[in-house]
């Protein structure tokens, strides 16, 4: 089968996923904007075919133009199937209406945009939209996920499958091998008021309380931190990296860390946890959306209700404080991302998905 694989965002993800479809024998043809594949490049096998494009500005209507000439590329290419990672509003607007066959195929990383998140935003819902309901397929990240994107589309339940989001050793290329785990809490991803990040905040002094030596790690860009760091009972305790971080530097960051926390207060999944579980790390997280999904209590890490910070700090002091038990949890993530979250795996599932859509 010849698939082509349109991400205009997701570099990682699609990047594994293409070499996974390779590795099984399908022809793929990734479509990416240079902005996206700019740091994967030399990663790039060259068995997986490419169509770079320069990526422009989301206001800039020369995108128009290169949307149709995107189209116009996959139809000579003869693609079996169109696989488009969320959706992008130029090509949702200009290039999916020239797209009826082949058939497409939409990953639904969010079914709707987060509060507060900036970026997603800069996109009305109803562009986002288009790629959900003009699919034959859709795949989502989670059963909580499927079951809204099901009821808000009214798209009946067979055209929707769930498949986990892929393991990310991919970062492990970039690893320092004298790297070595602290008493590190990491708060790692672009930074917006769904991420909850306040609760760690408030949760800090009662870690700290039983295991001093704490230091919490917070590593990405969003919005300002200024009054996040106002909250800090103990700013010294604290280690900001407030910016895109690059790739090269996110494994560092996973190293040292001997927990990492997502204390979100929505959320459809996490490309975070499947870091975090290829460097064995395990996790304390909320109970929102699909992360459950991901997150085994009690085994791969702690699941904890959202906006409740002394529970958020029971859970994680338990494992600072439990070298063995951190370390049993971590041997289970880290097992779980090269089982159950593999590429090969995911790309068996996405696989039986293009079969279906092909002849539905």
């Amino acid at each position: 089968m010849r698939v082509a694989l349109v991400s205009y965002y997701y570099p990682e993800y699609t990047l594994c996923l293409a070499h996974a479809l390779r590795a099984q024998g399908e022809s793929v043809l990734l479509v990416a904007p240079s902005y996206n594949l700019h740091a994967l490049r030399d990663m790039l096998q060259p068995e997986v075919e490419t169509l770079v494009f320069p990526g422009r500005r989301l206001r800039d209507p020369l995108n128009a133009f290169e949307v149709r000439k995107i189209v116009s590329a996959i139809h000579a290419w003869q693609a079996d199937v169109v696989h488009v990672q969320q959706g992008h509003l130029w090509f949702n607007l200009f290039g999916l209406p020239w797209l009826n066959d082949p058939p497409l195929v939409t990953t639904v990383h969010d079914v709707t945009s987060h509060a507060g998140d900036g970026y997603a935003r800069r996109t009305p819902q109803w562009v986002w939209d288009i790629a959900f309901r003009r699919a034959k397929r859709l795949i989502v990240h989670g059963q909580v996920l499927g079951t809204h994107l099901a009821k808000r589309h009214a798209i009946p339940a067979d055209r929707i499958h769930v498949i986990p989001h892929g393991e990310f050793s991919i970062y492990s290329r970039w690893a320092y091998p004298t790297y070595a785990a602290e008493d590190i809490v990491l708060f790692f991803g672009r930074i917006w008021p769904y991420k909850g990040l306040k609760y760690l905040i408030e949760a800090e002094p009662i870690i700290a309380a039983q295991v001093p030596s704490v230091k919490i790690v917070i590593a990405g860009e969003g919005e300002s931190l200024a009054p996040y760091e106002q909250m800090m009972a103990h700013r010294e305790r604290f280690e900001i990296h407030n910016d895109y971080i690059p790739i090269e530097e996110v494994a560092g960051l996973f190293q040292r860390a001997a927990i990492v926390a997502l204390p979100y207060i929505e959320a459809s999944q996490s490309g975070v946890i499947p870091i975090a579980y290829a460097f064995g790390k395990p996790v304390v997280a909320t109970h929102v959306g699909s992360i459950p999904d991901l997150v085994e209590d009690g085994e791969t890490g702690y699941l904890v209700p959202p906006r409740d910070a002394p529970k958020l700090a029971q859970a994680i002091t338990s494992l600072l404080k439990d070298g063995a038990l951190r370390q049993r949890m971590g041997e289970c993530a880290r097992r779980k991302a090269f089982t159950h979250l593999s590429w090969d795996t995911i790309a068996t599932k996405t696989r039986e998905v293009y079969g279906a859509a092909t002849i539905a």
